[in-house]
């Protein structure tokens, strides 16, 4: 069974853009720094295209996530910056578990979180969204990414459990190898003992042996395509 939205997709472009030109990453840059107060027509019409873009996102288009996740965030005050960088994002539909640490200068400082969950090699789930806490290092906001993931992938593994389907042990995989060693071994509790308890969730189902978590190379990690924008080659590969 397929999925597709082109027909949404085309009435998107025909609504509100009059000329595309073909890209080949989700954002060409980091969303600016608001500097021009949109005006009110702009306003409207940002809030319309990102509705839709987020229809988009969350039905068969993994690969806008990140980029609609971000201009969501301004939905009632955007900049004129912001109006065009969601022009950028109709642009790029023409052509077709991870973190990553406080990069938005316009988040508060807060972490980006992203996975995308496979069953038998089929694409599933996908998600991309800010932490709700403000992580001190690299490796607690991949480890709260990864405690997001495990929540994930057991629902998906009593989903499948409940119409008699066995997936066998999920497998978290993960770029950073100290979120690994502090998930698999105790004894690194305290590097991240300041961080609400909920978050060492994985680490508990690591330890109870419900879920495995294994390293992957970052040129492989398709999961950064939910945190930050990417070129070519991981689009191309995603």
């Amino acid at each position: 069974m397929d999925l597709e939205q082109t027909s949404y997709v085309k009435q998107l472009l025909g609504e509100h853009l009059d000329k595309c030109r073909r890209k080949s990453s989700v954002l060409l840059q980091d969303i600016p720094v608001p500097e021009t107060a949109a005006s009110i027509a702009e306003r409207k019409e940002y809030q319309q295209i990102v509705g839709k873009l987020l229809w988009l996102s969350n039905g068969t288009r993994p690969d806008i996530s990140q980029a609609v996740s971000i201009l969501a965030r301004y939905m009632t005050q955007p900049s004129r910056e912001h109006y065009n960088t969601a022009q950028k994002q109709q642009d790029f539909l023409m052509v077709h578990s991870d973190a990553n640490w406080a990069s938005d200068a316009t988040a508060q400082c807060k972490s980006s979180s992203g996975s995308a969950v496979f069953v038998c090699g089929n694409l599933v789930a996908w998600k991309s969204a800010l932490q709700r806490c403000t992580a001190l290092s690299a490796v607690e906001a991949e480890f709260v990414a990864a405690t997001e993931a495990t929540r994930e992938v057991l629902f998906f593994e009593h989903l499948f459990k409940a119409i008699g389907i066995d997936v066998g042990i999920p497998t978290i995989f993960s770029d950073n190898t100290d979120t690994i060693q502090v998930s698999k071994d105790p004894a690194q509790h305290w590097k991240l003992k300041h961080i609400d308890t909920k978050y060492h969730f994985i680490r508990d189902n690591v330890q109870d042996g419900r879920v495995r978590i294994k390293y992957i190379n970052t040129a492989d990690n398709l999961a950064d395509l939910f945190t930050k924008p990417v070129g070519k080659t991981i689009l191309q590969r995603a």
